[in-house]
């Protein structure tokens, strides 16, 4: 018995948040972490048990994949939601585990590896954590789920094109002020930039554009190339919709994290050309952040 404890791993509890692109960058922190360290990682998925007032319902979506961790449960859950508590703000003493916290958005800072038990708050925003580790996430970033016939459809498309992933990202950075205040809104000045330039590298290019609002996308863009609005995953559909993203050739994506993570999964990697937004956050330039890898066009 005693032998067991000496040898028990230490843990890395891994505060989960937002939707599936923001809890990818989290899992992508928290796996290269832990496999530094030698510690064991434990997801913390509380924060889905609750809607927040000033923000978009999101789903728990690890679920779908073969991660390399555990999901915290029973007395580990309560600690956690503890460690995150309003007592806990005004008591920091009474915190279960000792703090790893982001020191600021979108850059990168080379993490300590722990000699004890941590709890690790933050977004943790740029492929600078885990760029080492590419192709092990490649293969615990594919969907359990086996595609649909209308996916398997799509993809063979793609895959048989230049195809061009495109990302319009409306919801919450439009409806929500909290996030309206931070976040740009990709506008169609954009997205006829960012075309124009596919069209000036690529030969007979297909858009296949990805939108929670894809009414806006059918009235507010058009191209001088073929497209695809791809509709029938649906809200619920975030998943399914990530795993075609990659199968595309090249990308436009949106000052977002979910088509942040359909380019840098993407089976082209390095051959595909990937384009992404001048402003990442409302005022801060994305070249002045550790978000966008070198090879990026920034438009």
């Amino acid at each position: 018995m005693v032998g067991t404890w000496l040898h028990e791993k230490n843990k890395i509890y891994l505060h989960l948040s937002g939707g599936l692109g923001n809890q990818l960058f989290q899992y992508g922190f928290g796996r290269a972490l832990a496999d530094a360290a030698g510690s064991d990682l434990c997801l913390d998925a509380t924060w889905y048990d609750k809607t927040l007032r000033k923000a978009a319902p999101r789903a728990y979506e690890l679920t779908n994949y073969p991660v390399r961790a555990t999901t915290a449960r029973g007395p580990a859950a309560a600690r956690c939601r503890l460690q995150m508590s309003a007592i806990v703000r005004r008591i920091p003493a009474l915190a279960p585990f000792p703090w790893m916290r982001e020191p600021a958005i979108y850059r990168y800072f080379p993490p300590a590896a722990p000699t004890s038990d941590i709890y690790a708050l933050g977004n943790w925003q740029s492929y600078k954590y885990f760029e080492h580790m590419r192709d092990a996430l490649r293969t615990e970033l594919a969907p359990m789920r086996a595609m649909s016939a209308a996916d398997c459809a799509l993809a063979d498309r793609m895959r048989s094109s230049e195809s061009v992933s495109l990302h319009v990202r409306r919801g919450d950075f439009v409806t929500l002020e909290s996030v309206r205040q931070l976040h740009e809104v990709c506008d169609r000045e954009f997205y006829g930039r960012a075309a124009a330039r596919v069209l000036e590298r690529t030969a007979r290019p297909h858009f296949f554009v990805f939108s929670d609002d894809p009414d806006w996308v059918d009235s507010n863009l058009t191209f001088d190339a073929p497209s695809t609005v791809v509709r029938h995953n649906g809200p619920a559909g975030a998943v399914q919709d990530l795993r075609l993203m990659t199968l595309c050739r090249h990308h436009v994506t949106a000052n977002s994290s979910f088509s942040w993570w359909g380019a840098w999964l993407r089976e082209a990697a390095p051959a595909g050309m990937v384009i992404c937004p001048a402003y990442w956050l409302r005022g801060l330039p994305t070249a002045t952040l550790d978000i966008a890898p070198p090879e990026w066009i920034i438009v």
